[in-house]
């Protein structure tokens, strides 16, 4: 195993404990860990690795993440807070690409000209990666949220593990295409961005079955509050 499987794993664990960690803090952290994970995406998604012989980029864990973490919102507080949730991170991820353009187009001193450079070069390309980022995850985590919600409408509490699986997976699979078509057509060659789709797609699909417990674990941590079943029950939908 390579320094990149290691840090792989790693990744995997870090986000997956993180995840954990912060369902303590509600709906409010989640969102704001579904929008950091955006812009990491954004930053670090053009970076493409070799992963067990495979070329990928870096930001599959991190978008795979963002599902995760969406279902989690979707199942304990509903599709309203899953679209909300959408709607925030997207604007903050435009808030952050306007601002650091502007940040990029200013006259650095000569004193931080190695900085200077770093932040130009950064931001020649993240346009190009945002845009497929915003793109696919409109469509795609619309599509998620749509299904998810709707196989939680057919089975309600059962079947945590199947309502994940299956809407991660179909909407992973239509970010996929946009994403990579996006990205990185014309930029490398069509047998490696076919490659980079599909193995990414294996990875987030991974990654959404070894997070499934994650959602199980989660609803005992996040606050109820405002949950969806108090809602419902509210509501007389449940007894």
């Amino acid at each position: 195993m390579n320094m990149n499987e290691m840090l792989f794993f790693v990744s995997i664990a870090t986000n997956l404990i993180f995840t954990l960690f912060i369902s303590r803090f509600g709906r409010a952290g989640l969102v704001a860990l579904m929008t950091m994970s955006l812009i990491l995406i954004s930053v670090f998604g053009a970076k493409l690795i070799l992963i067990f012989g495979f070329t990928t980029n870096s930001g599959n864990i991190f978008y795979a993440t963002i599902f995760l973490v969406n279902n989690i919102l979707n199942e304990y507080y509903g599709r309203k807070v899953a679209y909300q949730s959408l709607g925030v991170s997207l604007f903050t991820l435009m808030l952050f690409l306007i601002l650091g353009e502007l940040v990029a187009r200013t006259v650095g001193l000569g004193q931080t000209e190695h900085v200077n450079r770093a932040i130009k070069v950064l931001f020649e390309g993240l346009p190009r990666i945002a845009l497929a980022s915003m793109g696919a995850y409109l469509i795609s985590l619309s599509v998620n949220i749509f299904l998810y919600d709707l196989m939680y409408r057919k089975l309600k509490k059962q079947g945590i593990w199947m309502r994940n699986i299956l809407s991660s997976g179909v909407g992973q699979f239509v970010d996929s295409l946009i994403f990579f078509t996006i990205a990185f057509t014309g930029t490398v060659g069509q047998s490696v961005v076919i490659e980079i789709m599909f193995i990414g797609f294996l990875i987030k699909v991974g990654f959404a079955m070894v997070g499934t417990p994650i959602i199980y674990v989660a609803g005992r941590l996040l606050p109820q509050t405002d949950s969806r079943t108090l809602q419902e029950k509210s509501n007389g939908l449940v007894k």
